[in-house]
């Protein structure tokens, strides 16, 4: 019996280990392994992306972006309970497409709902980055290009 119960102990001790956050080879921060999800068309440069701001101030400077210009990219994180986010500014050339559309922050059901009307549209989701806040909840940040007309 005494063998059982250090057994048990062992067991449950060296799989509280393995739950915990992972770290990276290469640095000592802590890094959520399942903390969101990305995919791009197109890789960008750390050096490209805007400073990390609140829902607000991005919706500010996608307010004030000069003629021409759109967010070819946005990602959003969990900072300590506050949600923040960043973009990476582009020149639309209309070259292979002749409007866009960005979204951030938007919860499962909004992104479904706007994901199926801008499909409806016509238009094909470019790029798509979705983070977790502290309870599991997600949030998604999407662009969606409209082709040209053949």
């Amino acid at each position: 019996m005494r063998k059982l119960k250090c057994l048990l102990v062992v067991a449950v001790s060296s799989l509280s280990f393995s739950c915990g956050e992972k770290t990276t080879a290469t640095s000592s921060q802590k890094t959520n392994m399942s903390s969101g999800y990305s995919s791009l068309k197109e890789p960008f440069k750390e050096s490209e992306f805007s400073e990390w701001m609140s829902k607000a101030d991005q919706q500010v400077a996608y307010e004030e972006r000069k003629e021409g210009m759109y967010f070819a990219y946005t990602e959003g994180r969990n900072n300590g309970g506050f949600h923040q986010y960043r973009h990476v500014m582009k020149k639309f050339t209309g070259e292979n497409h002749r409007e866009f559309a960005v979204f951030w922050g938007l919860s499962e059901s909004e992104f479904y709902q706007i994901d199926l009307s801008m499909r409806k549209k016509g238009f094909e989701r470019a790029n798509l980055q979705v983070f977790e806040d502290g309870t599991g909840k997600a949030y998604h940040q999407v662009l969606w290009l409209l082709p040209n007309a053949n």
